[in-house]
């Protein structure tokens, strides 16, 4: 589960601090259905989509897409691999509403992950390889799971 804050000020600012995203792990150790083990996954700024596929847990969060490995099967990732960099318009965050920029993604039939990007889009966004991408405009996203291959297409 992840857990995402926001507030907003008299004036009917919204902000939040930076850093204080994170993902938890229950588990249900007896059958009763209820958790008994809970333990924070991993550590991140606004969490905005999650994919699990054991041991790999990918995440959005912008301006990150990012891929947690929990290599040793302990409940607590041991490592953080960022896909890409830049997927969000940051200097303008503050000026759009949340609804605007990238938000969710998931995991196609095709084994691609497809991520939802608001109408403002987003301005060189770097995958590991160091290849750019600049929508310019909402769409969706499509890129590999290891982050080798991407492409944006064009909403209506």
């Amino acid at each position: 589960m992840a857990r995402c804050s926001s507030g907003s000020t008299n004036k009917g600012a919204l902000g939040k601090k930076p850093g204080p995203g994170y993902v938890l792990r229950l588990r249900d150790t007896d059958g009763d259905g209820n958790a008994d083990q809970i333990n924070q996954f991993a550590k991140m700024d606004h969490p905005r989509g999650l994919f699990f596929d054991n041991p790999k847990l990918w995440v959005l969060h912008p301006p990150l897409l990012s891929v947690f490995h929990d290599e040793d099967h302990d409940g607590t990732a041991d490592r953080q691999e960022v896909l890409i960099k830049g997927i969000t318009t940051n200097p303008n965050a503050h000026a759009r509403s949340r609804p605007h920029q990238t938000q969710r993604h998931s995991m196609g039939i095709d084994g691609w992950l497809y991520i939802a990007v608001g109408d403002f889009g987003f301005v060189k966004a770097t995958a590991a390889d160091g290849r750019q991408m600049t929508p310019r405009g909402g769409g969706v996203l499509r890129i590999r799971p290891d982050g080798r291959k991407w492409k944006s297409t064009r909403g209506a």
